[in-house]
């Protein structure tokens, strides 16, 4: 029988991504997918509106959870739990966790329905590729050994992040107790205990397709200097040195950081450039 699939989109402020995300989701679907469940954080542009106004397929039913905690752990379980509480007749067989910036390629539920059905628990996209972005024709080319390692990392390791965008049965998500309530590093933590229980994912290859994800990160701080803070993060996590919440606290405080010097750099700019004009 045929596998029905909800989709679970956790967004904060994603005005930018979250309209092709959604259309990439309603034309790849082919009949699988049955809901999808936008949860929001508490946006304060204009995403809700975006979503609620973004058409999609007959067959699917769109619901939108408004003013939930920004915590990506807390919006996932949330959506998740929601799709698993369904009706009978709208029963979910696989849940699907699409990050707001990402595009899902065409044919991506018949994708999933191949990676599972042979009984397997749980998969993702063995890689991913850059989103281009703003028309740009040049990339970091970095960027292509960061997708390589996750791709390297997902075969022989068998752990797979949220970017790669993980899949899995509903007893699954159920048998290892659904998301942790963690604002960062929660996606990590549901493909190590998937796999200590399921074993490794059900990649589906490159050869097949890969999902495109926004590189609007790497961009911002670099690519070394985002892979570096990554898997220093990863690592202090690992030993015991940070919580999932100290590792947060790290991990935005060099967004916010970045953010103020690129604004101040702005204003200085500025300021010369009437100063110039003045002058």
């Amino acid at each position: 029988s045929r596998l029905k699939l909800a989709v679970v989109i956790p967004t904060l402020n994603e005005s930018s991504f979250i309209a092709s995300c959604l259309e990439s989701v309603s034309e790849g679907s082919r009949n699988h997918v049955q809901t999808v469940v936008v949860v929001d954080g508490g946006s304060d542009d204009n995403t809700p509106d975006i979503v609620r106004s973004t058409p999609m397929a007959t067959h699917i039913l769109g619901t939108v959870l408004e003013n939930t905690s920004p915590n990506r752990g807390i919006q996932l379980d949330k959506g998740a739990r929601k799709c698993l509480d369904m009706s009978a007749d709208k029963r979910i067989d696989v849940l699907l966790f699409v990050h707001a910036d990402t595009i899902l390629p065409a044919n991506y539920a018949e994708h999933i329905a191949e990676a599972l059905k042979d009984g397997q628990m749980w998969g993702a996209w063995e890689a991913w590729h850059p989103r281009l972005e703003n028309k740009q024709k040049s990339l970091d080319p970095c960027i292509d050994a960061v997708s390589l390692f996750a791709r390297l990392r997902s075969k022989h390791l068998g752990v797979a992040y949220g970017d790669q965008c993980l899949f899995m049965r509903r007893e699954a998500y159920e048998a290892v107790g659904g998301f942790q309530h963690w604002p960062l590093l929660e996606d990590l933590n549901m493909a190590r205990a998937l796999k200590e229980k399921f074993g490794y994912p059900s990649l589906i290859p490159v050869e097949k397709s890969v999902v495109f994800t926004s590189m609007r990160r790497y961009r911002k701080l670099g690519s070394a200097p985002t892979c570096l803070l990554n898997n220093m993060l990863v690592c202090m996590w690992r030993s015991g040195y940070t919580t999932p919440q100290g590792a947060a606290s790290i991990y935005y405080g060099v967004d916010r950081f970045v953010d103020r010097i690129t604004n101040l750099a702005c204003d200085n700019i500025l300021v010369d450039g009437i100063d110039g004009i003045i002058g």
